[in-house]
């Protein structure tokens, strides 16, 4: 039996339905988790999971590419498991997901209110 790795979003709430739903269409399977801090940010989480050794990073990157190509207006942070992250603004987070891969959690938020 294989083992299994799992990312974790947590989506701005201003952009959570969005995003869920692009993903969605792209065929990667996104399930909901329930935060049961009380010092919640209001984030939304959402985790992808799949057997470690057929992760689908690049179709992970490759929908958030073209999602943010079309916003530019969120800012990320990738945090790996030692604990190390990156942040980046609009076009600058295309160069950072590069680094996606083997990623704990995503951190999207919106760096603009939505209109």
């Amino acid at each position: 039996m294989g083992t299994y790795h799992s990312l974790q979003l947590e989506l701005d709430p201003r952009l959570s339905a969005e995003l869920i739903g692009t993903l969605e269409a792209a065929g990667l399977s996104v399930n909901r988790l329930i935060k049961l801090s009380s010092n919640s940010s209001g984030f939304v989480s959402v985790c992808i999971s799949s057997l470690a050794s057929c992760f689908p990073w690049k179709s992970v990157a490759d929908v958030l590419t073209a999602w943010i190509q079309a916003k530019h207006n969120c800012e990320l942070q990738i945090i790996k498991p030692d604990g190390t992250s990156i942040t980046a603004k609009g076009k600058t987070a295309i160069d950072a997901l590069k680094q996606l891969e083997g990623a704990d959690t995503l951190l999207i938020s919106a760096t603009t209110p939505e209109q």
